[in-house]
């Protein structure tokens, strides 16, 4: 249990070094600092974004992409300062490219799973809102989107019911 606890400690101070290189720089040069959805149609398209998104960003101030010094500065950092508390046989320039390696493939996951899990979480929203934006509440009825079904009287307003039928309602 020592082991494990060292590990996650490790990892903590990790993300710690690296969440903070990259939230100072990132304020600093006015990047976004959190990964945005694309919006785009199509698997390839979207995977590109979320890869390229690893190290590509937008200024807060004027939108336009940039290379995301914040991001790329927090992984590189946060590699090679993490190596000063392990042991000293990883205190090495290649160790460190090695965990900022790890680093930026672990970025480009979590990016690719963002743009990705409101499709692995909700399987058919997206495919029924690209194909039929206006479909109707449930399959089979003819009715237009926003119109309730009432099973007496069909397609139209719903009214509503009084169920009141004792004294003093």
């Amino acid at each position: 249990m020592v082991g494990f606890g060292r590990r996650l400690g490790s990892a903590l101070g990790t993300h710690v070094v690296r969440s903070s290189i990259h939230f100072a720089v990132g304020k600093m040069l006015h990047e976004e600092l959190k990964y945005q959805p694309s919006g785009k149609q199509g698997f390839g398209a979207r995977l590109k974004y979320a890869l390229v998104s690893t190290v590509i960003t937008r200024k807060t101030t004027t939108r336009q992409r940039t290379v995301a010094v914040g991001e790329i500065s927090g992984i590189v950092g946060g590699g090679f300062i993490s190596r000063l508390w392990h042991p000293a046989s990883y205190h090495t320039v290649a160790s460190g490219f090695a965990a900022t390696g790890v680093g930026f493939g672990a970025e480009a996951g979590m990016n690719v799973l963002h743009e990705f899990w409101p499709e692995i979480r909700h399987p058919h929203r997206r495919a029924d809102n690209l194909t039929t934006p206006n479909k109707p509440e449930r399959i089979g009825d003819k009715a237009e989107a926003g119109k309730s079904i009432s099973p007496a009287i069909g397609p139209g307003p719903a009214e509503p019911v009084d169920d009141c039928t004792g004294q003093g309602c």
